[in-house]
């Protein structure tokens, strides 16, 4: 079905609001596919995560500058189809980390490396590759365009865009993933940095070349890389519909110390600032990427735990990083089991509303779920629920506050999913679900 923003929500095509709900599926380095199979996918529906952020990298789509790789998005593509073969939903994600790969990390092709011959040496952490002069160069010449650099880049994204726009499962596109600022004044010294002068015009430039060729999809736009630790972004209101902001979110304690302070409130802070900032904006959000670094960060386990009741207090889309099979923070095993992250990930949720959501959370520890939401009249259909049976092995009971036998529900087990049909007379319903005791 059509996906598609309305103010601060994302509806169906029967008017209900959505959360979309899943995990990253990206190999960066060649040969740019991941190691799932077809049957990697139902692991997906169990998990009840209906979308995933496909990863991809400019080097991939065009090794060679004007050039493009059709062989690699067919390839793309047959994932594509088995997501749609499920009923899962596909966003885009274009990669990049330091730049590219010529500097330790993914992205844009060698051609594309615009770094004037600074040398470079790779270092680690991964992340201190950034500050090198070689990457900060390239990323100087990208935001100013030299020799024609952003212009591919966007003329790239023009021919992925012609190749995928007649694909029902593909639901939006992330435009490229944690911008970052090279040398330009970073966002959080000045309003009129960084944001204003070159992300905000560069998002322009490539929403309206996009529009030029699929006019119906989600273009999820990302803030510059400072925003997954909780500083403020500066992109104003841009001139489109149906667009959502795609911040990421790594606590910086558990990035940088792998310790975690128990301190709820900062993480609290950093969503109530973003729901300002996407008010100011007028857009919808979905968080594309969060969890920690190290899977042994201290107090790592509540730190999760905090971060999805807070997700889950705003509503909010998200995509975890990252669905692959190496143990640590990945969803599996080396030997396909799951990880623990899977168990506290996995929870209730409304997959679909027909109505406005008011107050929405869940107890890992007494598994009791409750959700309250507003009539709205424009949306039709039932309100749809996932409920993973892991927490409920005994079964579940399922309650609503309008009046006994002016609602009912229906359990499809196959997918865990619960109908709810409310009396929609009533202006508010409250559900809640809990462990059927014995």
């Amino acid at each position: 079905g059509h996906i598609w923003t309305d103010g601060r929500w994302f509806r169906d095509e029967k008017g209900r609001v959505v959360l979309l709900r899943g995990a990253q599926i990206i190999e960066q380095r060649y040969p740019y596919l991941s190691w799932h199979e077809p049957e990697d996918f139902d692991r997906l529906l169990e998990w009840g995560f209906f979308v995933i952020r496909l990863g991809t990298v400019w080097a991939a789509v065009e090794p060679e500058r004007g050039i493009y790789d059709d062989d690699y998005l067919a390839a793309l593509a047959e994932r594509i189809e088995w997501c749609r073969e499920r009923g899962i939903y596909v966003i885009l994600d274009m990669h990049q980390d330091e730049y590219a790969e010529k500097y330790g990390g993914d992205g844009a092709p060698e051609w594309a490396c615009l770094d004037d011959g600074i040398p470079h040496e790779i270092v680690y952490p991964w992340f201190l590759n950034y500050f090198s002069p070689a990457v900060m160069r390239a990323f100087d010449n990208f935001w100013r365009n030299k020799d024609g650099v952003q212009d591919a880049f966007i003329a790239m994204w023009q021919h992925v865009v012609e190749y995928f726009k007649d694909e029902p499962a593909v639901i939006g596109y992330d435009l490229l993933n944690e911008p970052f600022f090279g040398t330009s004044m970073p966002a959080y010294c000045h309003p009129y940095g960084f944001d204003y002068q070159y992300l905000q015009p560069f998002y322009e430039r490539l929403i309206a070349a996009i529009r030029e060729v699929d006019s119906k999809r989600i273009c999820f736009f990302e803030p510059n890389i400072l925003k997954g630790g909780g500083l403020p972004s500066f992109i104003g209101r841009m001139g489109f519909d149906n667009i959502a902001f795609a911040p990421h979110y790594y606590e910086p304690s558990t990035s940088l110390f792998s310790y975690y302070d128990l301190n709820r409130a900062r993480i609290e802070e950093n969503m109530r600032l973003l729901e300002e900032e996407c008010e100011r904006m007028g857009v919808a959000w979905w968080m594309g990427e969060f969890g920690m670094f190290n899977a042994d960060t201290t107090n790592g386990e509540q730190y999760m735990r905090d971060v999805l009741d807070v997700l889950d207090a705003h509503f909010a889309s998200w995509n975890y990083w990252e669905y692959d099979r190496g143990g640590g923070m990945h969803l599996l095993n080396p030997d396909y089991t799951e990880t623990k992250w899977v168990d506290m990930l996995v929870r209730p949720y409304p997959v679909a509303t027909a109505g406005v959501p008011l107050s929405l959370s869940f107890d890992p520890d007494t598994k009791l779920f409750t959700y309250t939401y507003r009539e709205d009249a424009n949306a039709e259909g039932p309100t749809v629920l996932f409920v993973p049976m892991r927490h409920y092995p005994e079964g579940f009971l399922v309650e609503c506050s309008d009046p006994d036998g002016s609602w009912s529900y229906s359990w499809d087990e196959g997918s865990q999913l619960i109908e709810i049909y409310v009396n929609r007379d009533i202006e508010e319903h409250t559900i809640t679900i809990e462990p059927q005791r014995r």
